[in-house]
């Protein structure tokens, strides 16, 4: 009886040991995710003639391959203006290393940038497009995450 006990006290510390070398959970961020933000959205670029807001953003990531959308509305009727929307598309690859991401643009004008993930959303960190986009990094957070 006594060494049926101590068997099973060695078995449940080998499965505790085995338990702790786990660098925890690794989630699979495969999947899409998006925002949308009520009109006119988070201003990314504030310049004297006209101001820029991000109206809605998603990414679909993928073995190893991601796009990002990012539409961009710019209101430039305070100097008699009108205003105009386009958007940005991103293609690339991404690595992924525990809970964080690095994306790889392949699409011209966009550097490399950041991210991280968890179950349900990515937060990326989009690098300054003053062209299209923003003079500086803007940071977006997309989900829940919805699985391809």
């Amino acid at each position: 009886m006594l060494g049926l006990l101590h068997r099973s006290l060695f078995a449940a510390a080998v499965l505790a040991l085995s338990g702790c070398s786990d660098s925890g959970p690794q989630f699979d961020p495969s999947g899409t995710y998006s925002v949308a933000y009520p009109t006119p959205g988070p201003l990314i670029y504030a310049m004297p003639n006209c101001d820029r807001y991000l109206q809605y953003a998603i990414t679909s990531l993928g073995r190893g391959s991601f796009e990002l959308s990012m539409n961009v509305f710019e209101d430039c009727r305070r100097t008699g203006n009108g205003y105009s929307s386009w958007e940005v598309l991103v293609l690339g690859r991404y690595t992924a290393a525990d809970t964080t991401l690095m994306f790889n643009p392949q699409s011209p004008g966009t550097a490399p940038f950041p991210g991280t993930f968890d179950r349900s959303f990515i937060t990326l960190t989009v690098p300054a497009r003053p062209d299209s986009l923003a003079a500086t990094p803007i940071h977006i957070e997309l989900g829940p995450k919805q699985t391809l």
